[in-house]
């Protein structure tokens, strides 16, 4: 994992006047990266043009219900990213391929990928939500965003009454 910081750009780019503050880019390099993420390019042309290669929406909602799956703690982030996923795009469903080999990489039944609707809403049932809400809201722009967010209204989303 690497961190890079631009002194003074959010100044430059009129995010901010204050020209202490810097934009921190962080990469991380994944060296054991999965078959079968559906990769496209995004030209980027808001201040020059910039062509960006990423994973698809699929793949990347398939690497989030990974995580709310098999991650050892539960995340507000997670959370707050899940109800994202299921909202930004009516229909959208993880890349089930890359689902089960991230499921099976990190030692988890693959065939979850297939009932991950299910087996999300089981683990959030048994997840503490104020403990969610507490560790998710210093990052929101609107902290009270969080308060819209159930888990029945989860539920509601992913078709488990």
């Amino acid at each position: 994992q690497v961190a890079i910081r631009f002194e003074g750009l959010p100044a430059d780019l009129a995010i901010t006047r204050d020209p202490r503050l810097a934009l921190t880019v962080k990469l991380e390099v994944d060296l054991r990266p999965l078959a079968g993420a559906t990769r496209t390019v995004t030209l980027l042309p808001r201040f020059f043009p910039v062509a960006i290669r990423h994973d698809d929406l699929p793949s990347l909602f398939a690497g989030k219900v990974h995580a709310l799956l098999c991650r050892s703690g539960d995340k507000g982030r997670d959370v707050y990213d899940l109800f994202w996923y299921l909202t930004a795009q009516r229909g959208l469903e993880p890349h089930v391929p890359l689902l089960e080999a991230a499921l099976e990489q990190t030692g988890a039944d693959p065939a979850l990928a297939r009932t991950w609707r299910r087996a999300v809403a089981g683990r959030q049932a048994r997840a503490d939500w104020a403990a969610l809400g507490r560790e998710v809201r210093p990052f929101l722009v609107r902290p009270t965003d969080w308060d819209q967010l159930s888990l029945e209204q989860m539920n509601r989303l992913l078709g488990n009454p």
